[in-house]
């Protein structure tokens, strides 16, 4: 019975694993599909053969403001739009392929002066949709990619859609004609929001919640423990410290890629002035290696490391790069490969860094995914906006651009290195102090240290399992146990899996009823 028991479990985990891998796959393709369309639409001739024409300025504008609109609804309606993200990029899919087609006609018979519909109405209004279009596909996109794996596994997923992206569109854009890159721009949306419908309904059918592990633990365990108060003050300080690092890490990576996008086009740095994927032709291979490269040896190898560590490791790389290419650019020739292939790949790693740091601030936060997403993107486009009219202030765009970057660095490294240090010295010893004041002054607003010593204790727990298990008994998830106790995920997992084999539990609930039992 046992053996029969045992190869169905193995049989049951194998099938996990493979809607696992499918769903993967179909979340891969749809971060692909809408990458493509957005390089496509708004980088090659197709809809505006002349950028610096007349509609050129208009449409950038009313872009930027569709994404400041998405923004602001992500803020405000986060949660309306969590619940329902698969059927909304289903239809936002749908309904962009239409208008693409539309709007990319009208701008070439526009261009011959035959206008099919009145460009001035509807190639701004195109570009205000397109601007939320696009965060409406891709924000689900990397919501469902961290839900179904590791973070290591999801950066590396986020990688191969990103290089990917990049190869198919480059293809598309020098070998294909604009009737084939019209087909695709078509396409792609709605094959996007189908790939994201699929995945969720698959995750659905398979049992899967489109809640991570750590959410439903923390619900189980709020839902389950005495109502003590919370967690003590020095861990609420923690807390609160590690959430608001996270944030400020991924709107530096924003900010970041503003930066890298205005250096890219102004003074010496003009590698752009064709367009972000005309000087990708013959660096091709050099550009998908370095990003390649970069990713593997920061994000997936190393797994000891805290992952805001990895993320601020890799924003430090990216501007090694960036001024290892400005001190090239004094002696390159113009349109050098090297200096061109660097750039283009600090660009398109930077925008791996920012969703894998979404996706990060996903897994570790407390706060709705699509208002996580909706504060970065005010940060991105006040960057640029910043950087754009710099040049009204009189002000040296490059020296202030990097001013801006450098100074945002430093606090990022700053707020990383903090709880670092303080965590084997006199802050961890002043927390530890406070997390005992708390317990001994008042019974009702945390655990009473000495019940949970003598508890670890009589299950063999070891010190360090035992600060693990007072922020399990606190309700807190795995993420914030990262935070708090400066621990990577795979080091938090195994003193997670160490303590529930020591108790003899299997979940949050049965450690909080073992307790209960312990103590009466």
């Amino acid at each position: 019975m046992n053996q029969t028991d045992h190869s169905d479990n193995m049989a049951d985990a194998s099938l996990r694993r493979h809607h696992t891998c499918v769903r993967v796959a179909l979340l891969v393709c749809g971060i692909m599909l809408v990458g493509i369309w957005s390089n496509l639409f708004g980088y090659s001739a197709l809809l505006l053969p002349d950028p610096s024409g007349e509609y050129g300025t208009t449409l950038s504008d009313w872009y930027v403001g569709g994404r400041l609109a998405s923004a602001l609804l992500f803020v405000v309606l986060a949660r309306p739009l969590e619940r329902r993200q698969g059927a909304i990029g289903l239809l936002v899919g749908i309904g962009l392929s239409p208008l693409v087609l539309i709007i990319a006609l009208s701008a070439r018979q526009g261009t011959a002066d035959t206008a099919l519909l009145s460009s001035t109405t509807l190639l701004p209004l195109g570009a205000f949709a397109a601007g939320i279009g696009f965060l409406l596909l891709s924000v689900p996109l990397f919501i469902r990619l961290i839900h179904e794996l590791p973070s290591r596994w999801a950066a590396l997923a986020t990688m191969v859609g990103i290089v990917g992206e990049c190869a198919v569109s480059s293809a598309l854009s020098f070998y294909g004609s604009l009737d084939v890159q019209l087909i695709a721009c078509t396409i792609a949306p709605a094959a996007s929001g189908l790939c994201l419908f699929a995945s969720e309904r698959l995750a659905a059918r398979d049992g899967a919640k489109a809640k991570t592990e750590d959410d439903n633990e923390a619900e189980s365990a709020i839902a389950s423990r005495p109502q003590d108060g919370g967690m003590p003050r020095a861990y609420d300080a923690r807390n609160f410290f590690g959430t608001a690092l996270m944030l400020l890490q991924l709107s530096f990576a924003m900010v970041l890629a503003s930066s890298l996008r205005s250096l890219s086009s102004i003074g010496p740095w003009g590698l752009l002035h064709e367009g972000y994927l005309a000087q990708i032709d013959g660096s091709l291979p050099l550009v998908c290696l370095i990003v390649a490269t970069l990713t593997l040896l920061i994000f997936v190898v190393p797994r000891r490391l805290p992952s805001q560590v990895k993320c601020a490791l890799a924003l430090v790389v990216v501007l090694a790069g960036l001024q290892m290419t400005a001190s090239h650019l004094g002696t390159a020739p113009d349109g050098d490969p090297t200096v061109a292939a660097i750039t283009m790949g600090c660009q398109l790693f930077c925008r791996a860094i920012i969703w894998i740091t979404f996706m990060e601030c996903v897994r570790q936060l407390r706060i709705p995914p699509f208002r996580i997403n909706g504060i970065a993107c005010l940060f991105n486009v006040a960057g640029s906006l910043l950087f754009s009219g710099t040049a009204s202030f009189g002000i040296g765009e490059e020296d202030l651009v990097l001013g801006i970057v450098y100074v945002l660095l430093c606090v990022t490294v700053i707020a990383i290195a903090l709880p670092s240090i303080g965590s084997v010295g006199s802050f961890g010893a002043a927390e530890r102090r406070a997390h005992r004041e708390s317990d001994d002054s008042d019974d009702s607003v945390a655990l009473p240290s000495r019940t949970l010593h003598s508890f670890a204790s009589a299950h063999g727990v070891s010190a360090r399992e035992e600060e693990v298990l007072a922020l399990l008994l606190d309700g807190c998830t795995r993420g914030q146990i990262e935070r708090l106790l400066g621990l990577s995920e795979g080091t938090v997992r195994t003193h997670v899996n160490a303590v529930y084999r020591k108790v003899d539990v299997h979940s949050k609930e049965q450690l909080h009823q073992a307790f209960a039992d312990w103590t009466v």
